[in-house]
């Protein structure tokens, strides 16, 4: 599956437009390499490297960039609402008033809307004239007015991105396969996607540009039963799950990781690009019908060398303005 997408999370850069015109500029994303193979460029917690992370402005201008997909973090609220964000407590670029370093777990969803805000840092990101196209459509413009500088629920962050055509990695911090896999549904809740071999950006292509991401196996297989089974007759199917693993070193020898669509491995700087080269495609050979993905890449100068390596499926990073480089 070479896809490239152009979708919709929120990073907090500040995006110029060209004088008299009201569409967003958008840059184009991450080419093929010399073998015509989509390397995807996955803005790592949407465009953390110039916004708050997981913020709503974060979203929009990794899409604005040129990101095919976006990486966000979810957490399971005491009422069993799905938000974006990365930390169990609520600190990092947050003002809670009493809440501050509270558990995420131990309060609801209105709690933490009431309770919690972004606080303002160096990092800004202006997504005003993006905004400015839902002007008159009031739904919309409630959504985002209501979200700009709080945490984001789920549902609410699908009902926004659904306007851009940008792809999620979706990566599950806590046990939650029921929340997310429902909400998903929802937005394919007449079938569509069924009676159809086309998608769009409102279902993000029949789920095709919906990845499931985690550091535990047990909730990855979890959302695969379910996925066969409860929700076995609608296009969820369509959906990608990867394991996150650490370190390269024991992917040889591990046949449990391979049971899902690809894997997202930690990529090692230090590591020489031969060395790194020559990993990749041992493990393409060995697993030639699998996706690889590296994470966590943070400048230009790798995203650069990375996408050179033959057999690469994408690239998690911290810097998706540097992805169109060939």
């Amino acid at each position: 599956m070479g896809i490239i997408c152009s979708t919709v999370l929120v990073t907090l850069a500040v995006i110029k437009l060209p004088s008299g015109t009201n569409q967003p500029l958008r840059l184009p994303a991450v080419s093929s390499d010399d073998s015509g193979q989509t390397i995807w460029n996955i803005a790592h917690r949407s465009h953390e490297s110039e916004c708050i992370k997981n913020s709503l402005p974060a979203f929009i201008s990794a899409y604005l960039v040129g990101a095919d997909f976006v990486e966000l973090d979810l957490r399971l609220t005491k009422d069993n609402v799905p938000i974006v964000y990365h930390n169990q407590t609520l600190d990092n670029n947050l003002d809670c008033q009493s809440k501050q370093k509270q558990n995420i777990s131990e309060m609801t969803y209105e709690e933490i809307q009431k309770h919690c805000a972004y606080t303002p840092s160096h990092k800004k990101c202006d997504i005003s004239n993006w905004v400015s196209q839902f002007k008159g459509d009031r739904d919309i413009e409630d959504l985002i007015n209501k979200n700009m500088n709080r945490i984001l629920s789920f549902k609410d962050l699908l009902a926004i991105l659904r306007k851009t055509e940008i792809g999620l990695f979706i990566e599950l911090k806590d046990y939650m396969t029921y929340p997310v896999l429902d909400e998903l549904k929802k937005l394919d809740d007449q079938h569509h996607c069924l009676h159809k071999t086309d998608g769009s950006s409102e279902t993000f292509d029949c789920f095709r540009k919906i990845k499931i991401i985690s550091f535990s196996p047990n909730i990855l297989r979890d959302n695969q039963r379910l996925i066969a089974t409860k929700y076995h007759d609608s296009a969820l199917r369509n959906i990608e799950i990867y394991p996150l693993h650490g370190y390269p070193d024991s992917l040889l020898a591990s046949k449990s990781l391979w049971n899902f669509d690809g894997i997202a491995f930690h990529y090692q700087m230090d590591q020489s690009p031969h060395t790194f080269t020559q990993l990749v495609d041992e493990l393409k050979q060995a697993n030639p019908d699998k996706k690889i993905i590296v994470w966590d890449i943070n400048n230009a100068k790798e995203m650069e060398k990375l996408q050179s390596v033959p057999q690469l499926d994408g690239i998690i990073n911290s810097v998706p303005e540097a992805g169109d480089l060939k």
